[in-house]
This record gives C-alpha cells, sequence and structure tokens, in this order.
C-alpha cells in the first residue's frame, strides 16, 4: 500500500474502501452481504493496510456507518475514518449534533474527517463552518472536508472555517476528468488532496461489458454510460486498459485505478462486493505506470465521447420501459399527451429511464412503496423536474426528489450543476437487482 503525506494524524492510504453499499438496498446484495461479508471486507481491508474508509450519514440512512463501526471494532485506532454530513439544515447547532450522531453509529470518539456532502445553493458554508470548527475545537472532528464542490466554493469553505478544508470528493476516473482543469491543480499546490469516488465508472472500466453484455444491476442499468451505444465508443479505452493490463499481469480495473492514483493528491475510493475484489483494488496500489502508458490511457480517454445530457434521455426512458416490459410509445418532440408527463421525462406513476445511483448515493431514497415527494429547491429549474417527483440531470441521469431537495450526491442542489448518477428507486431494486460482483463502486461523495 501507498500512503498520502499530508501531514494528518493519521496516514491515508492511496487507495481507500467506500461503503455507501453496506447496509443499502440499492446494490441488491442483500441480508448476508450487510451481516457478515461486509465485515469481512473491512477487516480484511485494515490488514491489506487500508487507511481510508469513506461512509455517509445517508448511506443506508446510518446503517453503512453502523456496519463499518461494529467491522472495525478495536481497529479503529489504526484507520482514517471519513464520514459526510447530509446539508439539509445547514446552521451549526445542527451541524454538532449530526456529528456527535454518525459518531455513535461508528462507534468512535473522533471523526478523523468530516465532510459537507454537497454544497447548499440557499445557503453560504458560514454557518456550517461554525460548527465545524466548534467541533474540532472540542476533538471531536480532525480534518473537514467538502464533497462535490466547485473550485471556488471549496476555497470560500476555507475562508469561512478559518483553516483548511483538507479534502474534496469528486468523481474521477478516465470517462469524467473534469477535476483536472482546477481541482487537481489547486490540491498539488495548497497541500489538499481530491477523493475520487466512482475511480471504476461505475464498473465500465473493468471491461467487462459491453453491448452483449450490458449490466443486469439497477444502479448500473440506470447509468448513461451503460447505453449500448456508449458500451460500443468505449470499446477503444477499454482495448488500451486490456493492452496495459497484460504488460502489468493486471485486469482493466487495476490499471484504471493505478492511472487515477498516479496524481499524487489523489486517493481513490472503489467500494468492494467481495474480498476477491477488495485485494484487486488494494493491488493496484502497487502498479507503477510508465509515462508512455499513463499517456496513452489518457489519450484514449480524450476520445471516449459518449452521449450525455438530454440526448441520453430517451434511450434511457426506453430500456427502462423495456424491462418492464410495456410498449414504447413515441412522443413528439416538444410536446406530450394530455395528462402525462413532459417528453423526455417518465410517465406519471412511473419511475423514469434507469434510475441511477448518488458520495459517492442511496441518500434520500424513497422506502419500497412510497413515492417521493415533488418539492424542489427554490432555484431549481422546473424543467429538470418530472411529474413523478424525479430530477434529469444534464447527464441524463434521474434522482427522486425527498423533501425538495435531490437524493443524490454530485448534484450539489447547484443552478445548471448535473445531478449525480447515484440516486436509486429502492422499490424496483428491491424487487429485481441482482448481486453483481464485477467494478462495483463505493461512495460522494461519495
Amino acid at each position: 500500500m501507498r500512503y498520502l503525506d499530508i501531514g494528518t494524524t493519521q496516514k491515508i492510504s492511496k487507495i481507500g474502501l467506500g461503503t455507501w453499499q453496506f447496509g443499502a438496498r440499492e446494490w441488491g446484495y442483500g441480508e448476508d452481504y450487510a451481516g457478515s461479508q461486509a465485515r469481512d471486507i473491512v477487516r480484511r481491508a485494515v490488514e491489506l493496510g487500508v487507511t481510508l474508509f469513506d461512509t455517509a450519514e445517508m448511506y443506508g440512512f446510518g446503517r453503512s456507518e453502523r456496519i463499518l463501526g461494529e467491522a472495525l471494532g478495536d481497529r479503529r485506532e489504526s484507520v482514517f475514518l471519513a464520514t459526510k454530513l447530509f446539508p439539509v439544515l445547514p446552521v451549526a447547532p445542527v451541524v454538532e449534533q449530526r456529528a456527535v450522531a454518525s459518531a455513535s453509529r461508528l462507534g468512535t470518539r473522533r471523526l478523523d474527517l468530516y465532510q459537507v456532502h454537497w454544497p447548499n445553493p440557499l445557503v453560504s458554508d458560514g454557518p456550517i463552518m461554525r460548527g465545524m470548527s466548534a467541533l474540532q475545537r472540542v476533538g471531536l472532528v480532525g480534518e473537514v472536508g467538502v464533497s462535490n464542490y466547485p473550485l471556488a466554493r471549496w476555497q470560500a469553505a476555507e475562508r469561512a472555517l478559518g483553516g483548511r478544508v483538507l479534502s474534496n470528493q469528486v468523481r474521477y476516473s478516465l470517462v469524467d476528468r473534469a477535476p483536472e482543469r482546477d481541482l487537481l491543480p489547486f490540491a498539488a499546490e495548497a497541500g489538499r488532496i481530491v477523493i475520487a469516488y466512482s475511480p471504476l465508472a461505475q464498473g465500465l472500466l473493468s471491461g467487462r461489458y459491453d453491448r452483449a453484455n450490458r449490466p443486469v444491476n439497477r444502479v448500473r442499468a440506470g447509468n448513461p454510460l451503460f447505453l449500448p451505444e456508449n458500451l460500443d465508443r468505449a470499446s477503444d479505452l477499454i482495448g488500451v486498459l486490456r493492452e496495459v493490463a497484460a504488460a502489468h499481469q493486471a485486469t482493466p480495473a487495476q490499471i484504471a485505478l493505478a492511472w487515477v492514483i498516479r496524481h499524487p493528491a489523489v486517493t481513490a475510493i472503489p467500494g468492494a462486493s467481495s474480498l476477491e475484489q477488495l485485494e484487486s483494488n488494494v493491488a493496484a496500489a502497487e502498479i507503477d505506470l510508465s509515462d508512455d502508458e499513463y499517456t496513452a490511457l489518457s489519450t484514449a480517454s480524450g476520445r471516449f465521447r459518449p452521449v450525455t445530457g438530454r440526448a441520453a434521455v430517451p434511450a434511457l426512458i426506453r430500456a427502462r420501459l423495456q424491462r418492464r416490459g410495456a410498449a414504447v410509445r413515441p412522443v413528439p418532440s416538444g410536446s406530450a399527451p394530455a395528462g402525462s408527463a413532459p417528453a423526455g421525462s417518465a410517465p406519471a406513476g412511473s419511475a423514469p429511464a434507469g434510475s441511477p445511483p448518488s458520495d459517492q448515493e442511496p441518500a434520500g431514497s424513497a422506502p419500497a412503496g412510497e413515492e417521493a415527494g415533488g418539492s424542489r429547491p427554490a432555484d431549481e429549474d422546473p424543467g429538470y423536474l418530472t411529474q413523478t417527483g424525479e430530477a434529469v440531470g444534464e447527464d441524463g441521469s434521474v434522482v427522486p426528489i425527498i423533501g425538495g431537495l435531490p437524493a443524490a450526491e454530485g448534484s450539489a442542489w447547484d443552478i445548471g450543476a448535473p445531478v449525480d448518477d447515484r440516486g436509486a428507486n429502492l422499490a424496483e431494486e428491491q424487487r429485481d437487482s441482482q448481486p453483481d460482483q464485477a467494478g462495483h463502486e463505493g461512495t460522494p461523495g461519495g
């Protein structure tokens, strides 16, 4: 294992473990996974030198924190424990109360890293950071972090805190390189870190999937990256991954992880559905890519141009309807039959195509048998809200709305920001998700 040298009380491993799937029904792993396999994965990770464990209060509505805390047990002092705050009411007393609740579920007296899950568009970070500062003063929180923050807001959070905001947890992989524009340069220069969630693009970079072998797990099936056309377009990148993997006697997934963590300011938090997958992920930390290999992968990544945004929405809806055995009825562009949902959104009363997962979440997904609320933040474009209380992002992803707030991380509740691809419809996931062992992603930021 390799570690970041960033001046923290506990060293941070370059490969961590994301635990969104612990106790969350979206992945369809069931009670056996939550009850025993997850604990075995955590304990084996510690043995292998993993120190960074990331969770959130909204993963399984606190269940992920409980499972992780129980699994760590007396190993707690040897790890760097990170969790995240769901900033619905971003005022200092609530921030402090939520930190105490998370620490209790995790069975710890100290949160090594306490992160704001995504920025609230209606409230600046001042009230949150006042709460964070108080938590640091009393010793409950070591480092403060954020998730899904643009650079300007990350820097504003630091000014509000009056100290370093150590990390920003964002989506970063060979198919999503946006952090390279400004987040990574800032982190390298300022001595901060970027925590990469979805470093395998939810398994796309494992090389397992193609047009003839699409994912069954509904978390992946709802991601536009797994549309047949995008799987075709990814073949060039997957081919380069396989070539480099062959040179290292490794897997494409390991090479994809090695590419992500090659940057000195980056650590990655893939999830793991089995001990074997965990061990494979951890082994990626030991792979040294040559400059030529890194360049070849980066170049192939630059050639990958997936269908995203509004263009992907019709295909996602068709896929969902086909999975339900429903006939697809074309709707004229720019119009909708009376009483139906607008074009590009799901029919009223049904879920849209492939509701995807949120950092990084299951956060806020409607319980089985219940409908998500249809309200929205005051500044959210009403054109992104369907009649069934779900938001459609620029990347084509669809997530439920709970209490007026997107139940996904990565959306950042930000005007014009893409909704993250990790919201999920629990009722459907319980019914027809199947365990999927390849390329599982953990956390949101996340």
